[in-house]
């Protein structure tokens, strides 16, 4: 019996690499278009939705061929230096501690599961994580279809979403939890996710805890 369910964002929450995260698209995106695809253009209609952002290029990523193409892509990249992502520091330490105090913990994430599994493998940080959600597992995050074939019969007071962009924050209101904004990637995005309605807001990994056992203290 677990005392609650952590949800964890992955990209800019576990892991950070936004620079290599823009160069794989570039990348990417080049390939799937057959043209040059500009930094630039990256930058400008990057947004954490993968479907509207793949869409501002013309891309339904809806498609079969799209959809395999990227699953098979995206780990690929990972495994390399230049496009691979970081853990942030705290964060080992935190599911620890998490997993220790009888926390169950989950990933939901709006990137491709076999580059998500690859690099928890390649952390060590996979046996810490009951089950990951992504963007094969059907409708991403706003939408909170995920979060409910991920936890089941859990009352959602028992559920706490982390992750640092509104899609998290949106995801979580709409499927009736509290959530904690990530703002170790980014501290400029506190704004924005306040006015989506973040619950708590934490500036570093290890604040996350005394959130969570305060949060949970109080429905005890």
């Amino acid at each position: 019996m677990f005392k609650g369910h952590i949800v964890f964002d992955f990209d800019g929450t576990l892991f950070g690499n936004t620079p290599g995260i823009i160069r794989g698209w570039r990348l990417v995106l080049t390939e799937l278009l057959g043209r040059e695809v500009t930094l630039d253009e990256v930058i400008a209609k990057s947004c954490p939705d993968p479907h509207r952002f793949m869409e501002a290029f013309g891309l339904d990523a809806n498609k079969e061929e799209i959809k395999l193409y990227l699953s098979e892509r995206w780990p690929e990249l990972y495994s390399s230096s230049e496009f691979g992502e970081e853990l942030f520091e705290g964060v080992p330490e935190l599911l620890a501690e998490l997993e220790r105090r009888e926390y169950g913990q989950y990933i939901w994430s709006a990137g491709y599961k076999k580059a998500i599994l690859q690099t928890l493998k390649r952390y060590d940080i996979a046996k810490y994580f009951i089950d990951v959600k992504a963007v094969e597992d059907g409708l991403s995050k706003p939408h909170p279809q995920q979060l409910h074939d991920m936890l089941g019969v859990v009352s959602k007071d028992r559920v706490l979403v982390i992750g640092d962009s509104y899609t998290d924050i949106n995801g979580a209101n709409n499927y009736g939890c509290p959530s904690i904004a990530a703002l170790w990637n980014n501290k400029e995005k506190y704004k924005q996710l306040a006015q989506c309605g973040a619950t708590y807001f934490a500036h570093r990994p290890a604040e996350c805890l005394d959130i969570v056992e305060s949060y949970f203290a109080t429905l005890r």
